[in-house]
């Protein structure tokens, strides 16, 4: 990390935004980071992206050359302290947008000793994920810190109407401080509609697809059930799971245990998903708990229908039952299965699934954060 020149004009402050996240790896909020701070960017602001490591760093190919990338160096947020104080003392940011809540809580601390203005962008439905931990450090401090740091946020940004009505009940904190803005659209998806004229889906082997880390939260293992129980009224119909993660052994043995491991492709991270969402019957949401799912909007951006359960949050406000989709009672497998047959025979209106997703546009959000950023 390179801070010798940590002057800065009052020109070059007013334009300076500084965005804080922990790694660039694969999963949504790191998508979301690198597509805002690109389109920011854009718009003529300095954007320094700060990030504790560049570890598996798939991400970074995505970033514009404008925004300046930070590296830290630091393997994880409880050791990241020390580094974080040295960034702030020597930038002097006067606005830093977090997209991580241990981190969040570290600027917090810092804000007692150095003013800034604090912008965190929540990226999960707090009191589920919260109540999952566990032990002394991560479950009782752990939960102390967030409870009572996190809200020293200037503003918390959830990606949900759902989410925001758990922030305010779980933190105890001002529902004018909780300002709801939606994930964007990819701005790769987005060029790519712009540029192609999109057919029908399905086209070949037809498949349903899955996206996201292999683990507990995204509840692979009931898509899994749920194809099992269409598997053979559709004989020819696939199931792709695009990502990796420590739950790829149980669910290859699920695969197993349903007689459908020739049927099931483990597609491992794919950094182009495009032509997985392209091919796809359906795309398949069958998460515990979300924060706002990119997939689900990615889908239907490109034109692909999607059932997701109800789960919390983000379902209930992306699905429109039987316009873009089917919106599947939580964790109810009967419905799951009936929902997939369903969206297997129905006629799909190619304009009317797409035209769900343009309040979801890249440029609407990005307008929603600078107003936000630029104001406080």
């Amino acid at each position: 990390m390179d801070l010798s020149k940590c002057k800065k004009s009052d020109k070059e402050m007013s334009k300076r935004i500084t965005f804080i996240i922990g790694s660039l790896r694969g999963g949504g909020a790191e998508k979301v980071c690198v597509t805002l701070a690109n389109g920011l960017s854009e718009k003529g602001y300095q954007i320094d992206l700060v990030v504790l490591n560049l570890v598996d760093a798939v991400r970074k190919s995505e970033l514009s050359s404008k925004v300046n990338l930070i590296n830290l160096g630091v393997g994880h947020t409880r050791y990241a302290l020390p580094y974080i104080w040295k960034y702030v003392k020597c930038k002097r940011p006067s606005i830093i947008l977090s997209f991580n809540r241990q981190i969040s809580v570290l600027l917090a601390l810092i804000k007692y000793f150095i003013p800034f203005k604090l912008v965190s962008r929540n990226i999960i439905f707090l009191s589920v994920a919260e109540a999952g931990k566990k032990g002394v450090w991560h479950g009782f401090i752990s939960k102390l810190l967030v409870r009572k740091m996190y809200p020293r946020s200037d503003i918390i940004i959830a990606q949900s109407e759902a989410m925001k009505v758990d922030l305010v009940e779980y933190l105890g904190i001002p529902s004018n401080r909780v300002v709801v803005i939606n994930n964007p659209i990819n701005q790769s998806i987005e060029k790519f509609c712009d540029e192609n004229t999109l057919a029908e889906q399905g086209v070949g082997q037809p498949y349903l697809l899955c996206v996201g880390r292999l683990d507990k939260q995204k509840g692979f293992e009931y898509a899994i059930q749920a194809f099992s129980g269409v598997a053979h009224d559709h004989p020819e119909l696939r199931l792709k799971i695009v990502g990796k993660g420590p739950e790829e052994q149980n669910l290859r043995k699920l695969a197993q245990d349903f007689n459908l491991a020739d049927r099931i492709d483990f597609e491992s991270y794919q950094s182009d998903l495009i032509p997985y969402y392209l091919g796809a019957k359906a795309t398949l949401l069958t998460s515990l708990f979300e924060g706002f799912p990119n997939v689900l909007i990615e889908s239907i951006a490109l034109g692909t229908p999607i059932i997701a359960f109800d789960c919390p949050s983000g379902p209930s406000e992306i699905v429109i039952d039987g316009v873009n989709g089917y919106l599947v009672k939580y964790l109810d497998f009967g419905m799951m299965v009936s929902s997939i047959s369903k969206a297997l025979t129905k006629a799909w209106s190619l304009e009317d699934v797409i035209a769900t997703s343009k309040r979801f546009s890249s440029e609407f959000i990005l307008s929603r954060y600078e107003k936000i950023l630029i104001s406080i």
